[in-house]
């Protein structure tokens, strides 16, 4: 948590969001990402997840998940990938209290596009 909030002061942005631990442990039964929201998750993950797993979904040096060469971060299903982020996973704070379901949808969808197994 340090080092996401070191990194959010070192690149300058201008709102600070810190999410909570709160949040529900299964958040949805069933998550199903339609590719149409693509747009809307890559500008999610633009302002809210590049700061720290790169633009490129590489993971900026090891800080954080490396979407692009290690394929296994995205064979989870919608619902793990879902669960990780709205409740938070290993170093990476949960996001339920800064970003709604349909973001964190949105965001899955773009994941899988930008990054995920072709």
């Amino acid at each position: 948590m340090k080092k996401t909030l070191l990194l959010l002061t070192l690149t300058g942005c201008s709102q600070m969001v810190q999410p909570s631990d709160a949040g529900v442990k299964d958040a949805t039964a069933d998550v199903k990402v339609p590719v149409v929201q693509m747009s809307q998750g890559e500008k999610v993950y633009l302002s809210y997840c590049s700061v720290c797993h790169g633009k490129d979904g590489k993971g900026n040096g090891g800080l954080s998940a490396n979407f692009v060469d290690d394929k296994s971060r995205l064979d989870k299903s919608d619902k793990e990938l879902f669960n990780s982020i709205w409740n938070g996973m290993g170093g990476m704070p949960a996001w339920s209290s800064a970003l709604s379901k349909e973001q964190v949808t949105q965001v899955i969808g773009y994941l899988r596009a930008a990054f995920g197994n072709k």
